[in-house]
């Protein structure tokens, strides 16, 4: 039988319960009561089972909260205020000046990938065409067009016919 995992001194059974109890957010409620079952003496392979985690992950939990303490048990995703964006205020003033009054590149109607390549010439840089869809939707900008008709006409009398028919017979 594999030895039990040994946790670091950084927090006491009870307290490791209250941090998982008192939580607010999942990944750091989940992985305290990982923390905590591990402290009351369970097997890694029967808190995988409980809370859905995977043997390793358990044991990766484990390792990060010895060498990091409570800290480490932490959301990291919470301080993250993600990525720049590409275009700033000035930009997408830019990008809402040209979807209304110009031409898009390569002409035809403002698209997604249109935009991406408008985008891509004031960046200097290339960019993939979901960046231009992302765009058009931040300015609340999609085309509008109605849809395609079928090129033969419905049958009119076909349909009322079926639909007179009772429910049993259309089966």
């Amino acid at each position: 039988m594999p030895a039990r995992i040994q946790l670091a001194d950084h927090l006491t059974t009870e307290e490791l319960e209250q941090r998982y109890r008192a939580a607010k957010r999942p990944t750091e409620s989940r992985r305290f009561q990982v923390l905590w079952l591990l402290s009351k003496g369970w097997h890694s392979e029967d808190i995988a089972e409980a809370v859905g985690y995977t043997v390793i992950w358990v044991r990766k939990l484990a390792g990060f909260y010895n060498e990091g303490g409570p800290e480490a048990m932490l959301d990291g995703r919470r301080n993250n205020p993600g990525q720049d964006r590409l275009l700033d205020e000035d930009g997408v003033a830019a990008l809402r000046q040209a979807i209304e009054n110009e031409e898009p590149p390569g002409g035809g109607q403002w698209n997604g990938p249109k935009v991406a390549v408008w985008m891509s010439e004031r960046l200097g840089r290339k960019l993939d065409p979901a960046r231009g869809w992302d765009y058009m939707r931040y300015l609340d900008y999609t085309p509008q067009r109605p849809r395609p008709r079928h090129e033969k006409a419905a049958d009119m009398e076909a349909q009322r016919r079926y639909q007179s028919r009772p429910q049993a017979a259309r089966t």
